[in-house]
């Protein structure tokens, strides 16, 4: 089932976008020395968000064919895996962030309409 979005704008709930299909279609080849280079362990101890946010125009942008996961050893594998996941909840954090702050933003302009209309 559907939900309107009508129904949805009348609830405050974001709708879906559709993406350009454009962006689906990578074009970069996955530069695995460099995600063998990255370190995640220091990323994480030093909640260095900078480090994360230059490499992932380097994953976003690439396609791994069947063949070429294939053949990439498991080590490689598993640290592009850490890097999904270390990036998915940076983007989780990130939302929330947003999230709080435009309800934040929200209620402070309600108390500033308030006042003014008093």
């Amino acid at each position: 089932m559907q939900i309107p979005r009508e129904t949805l704008s009348q609830l405050n709930v974001p709708t879906m976008v559709p993406l350009d299909p454009k962006l689906s279609q990578k074009q970069e080849r996955i530069r695995w020395k460099t995600i063998k280079n990255l370190d995640i362990e220091k990323i994480i101890e030093n909640n260095d968000v900078i480090a994360l946010e230059n490499f992932l125009p380097s994953i976003v942008n690439c396609k791994i064919s069947k063949e070429e996961f294939q053949k990439t050893d498991k080590n490689s594998l598993a640290k592009l895996l850490q890097i999904y996941q270390l990036s998915l909840e940076y983007f989780s954090y990130t939302h929330n962030y947003l999230n709080n702050l435009k309800d934040k933003l929200n209620e402070e302009n309600s108390q500033m309409e308030a006042t003014v209309n008093k």
